[in-house]
């Protein structure tokens, strides 16, 4: 897992999905830190007030909460999707196929009363 933090923006990345944290917490002369699990090394940058410079960081223990914070921060699932229409019920053809009929209707301009006399026409054409 790649973590990137920069406190100025309180924006973390991890694995390149970057989301808003609270780090107000975190030590104020840090400006930035990334960390890398698989390497377990990372990097911290410190503010240029802090003549600290930069340093490597090995122990990402006391940034964990951060990550914990990262992951709550997600966005819900998306609602699952609605179940399609059951066309075994006849009702519901009934109602798809008036639904259908209504928009074509709106869709050439045409009102329902035009509407009805063309489907008459059309009904009484069929065998």
């Amino acid at each position: 897992m790649k973590i990137s933090l920069v406190k100025d923006d309180a924006v973390m990345g991890v694995d390149g999905v970057f989301r808003t944290v609270d780090v107000s917490d975190l030590d104020a002369t840090i400006h930035a830190l990334q960390f890398d699990t698989a390497a377990g090394k990372g990097r911290i940058w410190f503010k240029a007030e802090s003549d600290k410079g930069q340093a490597d960081l090995t122990d990402f223990a006391p940034y964990q909460v951060f990550v914990d914070r990262w992951t709550a921060a997600a966005p819900p699932p998306p609602p699952p999707p609605k179940p399609p229409i059951d066309f075994s019920d006849v009702e519901n053809v009934e109602k798809a196929l008036k639904a259908l009929g209504l928009v074509v209707a709106a869709w050439n301009g045409k009102t329902r009363v035009e509407l009805r006399a063309a489907f008459k026409t059309a009904w009484d054409s069929l065998p």
